[in-house]
């Protein structure tokens, strides 16, 4: 969808600040945030795309206002209260008295079999590949351009690179679409990597050197002219 988390390209949001030597996770709940995020994942069977579709929902002034791993946690807090797996009243309970009581640890459950499909969910290739025998309709070397549209959910296209050409640098083969409310488009498809260079998405704002590279599927480009 078209919202404020689409950020590339737009201006009045000062410089990206690079943090040195930053380390994977800030803190310790960052860390198990994530590993929740996994967990649920695999106990709703969600997808990539509803993940993602969920924190891209979040109201523009908390999006804007939190960190990272905070959209993550909203996001899924979310996603359990609408499957109604958790009660929001009581998750806000449970918040206020680990609040006051920051030393009391929290009941916890190792499932040994959950923790090794999380960890070959971490080492897989994500999206997977899914060999199906689709023959590619562009190759290397071939100009493209990314075609222009406004999706009412989730897609992994950015709004500064619709419309703009490149030109295709690697084929990756076949896999899971994951763009959300799209139209009637192939469930798989190859995905390329593409190359723009910097001038044809940023015009007279840059000094012609240097380029972008994306990945996309296939629904995403068409071919030049």
């Amino acid at each position: 969808m078209n919202g404020v988390h689409d950020m590339g390209g737009m201006h009045g949001f000062g410089p990206v600040p690079i943090e040195r030597d930053e380390p994977v996770f800030h803190a310790e709940w960052e860390r198990r945030v994530f590993g929740l995020s996994l967990a649920l994942g695999q106990k709703m069977r969600s997808t990539g795309p509803q993940l993602r579709g969920a924190i891209e929902a979040l109201p523009p002034e908390t999006y804007l206002a939190v960190s990272y791993y905070e959209k993550w946690l909203r996001s899924k807090e979310n996603l359990l209260a609408q499957a109604g797996l958790i009660d929001p009243a009581e998750l806000d309970a449970r918040t206020r008295h680990f609040m006051a009581n920051p030393d009391e640890q929290p009941v916890r459950r190792d499932d040994p079999g959950q923790r090794r499909a999380m960890r070959e969910r971490l080492d897989g290739r994500y999206p997977a590949e899914t060999g199906a025998a689709i023959e590619p309709a562009f190759s290397v070397g071939d100009g493209v351009k990314v075609s222009v549209f406004n999706p009412s959910g989730h897609t992994r296209v950015p709004r500064y690179v619709r419309g703009k050409a490149g030109t295709v640098q690697r084929f990756y083969g076949v896999h899971d679409f994951e763009d959300v409310g799209c139209g009637d488009v192939p469930p798989q498809q190859p995905i390329y990597s593409v190359r723009f260079e910097a001038v044809e998405l940023w015009g007279d704002a840059v000094d012609g050197r240097g380029a972008g590279y994306l990945d996309l599927w296939e629904s995403h480009i068409e071919p030049p002219g």
